[in-house]
C-alpha cells in the first residue's frame, strides 16, 4: 500500500467516526436514554480529532509544526523536576528505577511564548540500554518516545498585540530501548567489510 493510498485510508477512517451519531451504542458502549447536547457548552470543537491521530506520520504532516515558527517565537528552557539524571548501574536501575533499562528524569519545559507555557517532558539518564553485565550495549540506544501535543505559540505581533496560531509541538514522554540507526549502519558495514 503506497503513502498515498494510507492517507486516504486514514483519513476516510477518520471521516466515518466522526460522522458516526453521538447517541449510538457504538459510540458509547451501550443504549442511552434521551439526552442532548447543552445548548450553550463551551469547547473547543473547531478540532474533532483527538492528539493521537496526529502520532500518524501523514497526519502530523498536514499540520503546523515547531519548525514552521520564527525562531524570534521559540525560546525554550529546561529545569530538572524530579529524579536523578545520572546513569544508574543495573543494579541501581532495578532498585530505584522499577527495572527500567533506559531510566529518565523529569524536567520541566518552559517557553514564554507558548499556551501552555510550562510543560512537562522527560529525559533520558542513559545513553545506552542497560544490561545485566553493566556492559556497553553495542547497538542498542536509550532514545526518547515522542508524542506530539497541540499548544498555541506566539507567530508574531500585529499592532502591539501578539497572534497565536496552533502548533504541533513535540514531548518527550518516555524512553525506549531501540537499534540506534547510526550505530546499526556503522556495524553492518564493518562486519560486510572483506
Amino acid at each position: 500500500m503506497t503513502l498515498l493510498q494510507s492517507t486516504v485510508m486514514i483519513l476516510l477512517t477518520v471521516c466515518f467516526l466522526i460522522a458516526m451519531p453521538q447517541s449510538s451504542a457504538w459510540a458509547t458502549g451501550r443504549r442511552t436514554r434521551r439526552c442532548r447536547e447543552p445548548v450553550n457548552r463551551k469547547l473547543d470543537t473547531q478540532d474533532l480529532l483527538h492528539d493521537s491521530f496526529y502520532q500518524i506520520p501523514p497526519l502530523l504532516d498536514t499540520v503546523a509544526n515547531l519548525s514552521s515558527v520564527q525562531e524570534e517565537f521559540v525560546n525554550l528552557r529546561y529545569m530538572l523536576l524530579a529524579g536523578e539524571p545520572q546513569c544508574p548501574t543495573w543494579e541501581e536501575a532495578v532498585r530505584l528505577h522499577g527495572g527500567k533499562v533506559c531510566p529518565f528524569h523529569y524536567v520541566l519545559n518552559y517557553d514564554e511564548n507558548r499556551i501552555p507555557n510550562t510543560v512537562v517532558e522527560t529525559e533520558c539518564n542513559c545513553v545506552e540500554c542497560l544490561r545485566p553485565d553493566n556492559g556497553p550495549s553495542s547497538l542498542m540506544d536509550c532514545l526518547p518516545i515522542i508524542y506530539y501535543t497541540k499548544v498555541f505559540r506566539r507567530t508574531g505581533c500585529v499592532e502591539g498585540v501578539y497572534r497565536y496560531a496552533a502548533i504541533w509541538e513535540p514531548l518527550k514522554i518516555g524512553c525506549q530501548c531501540a537499534h540506534a540507526p547510526s550505530r546499526f549502519t556503522e556495524n553492518v558495514r564493518t562486519r560486510s567489510r572483506p
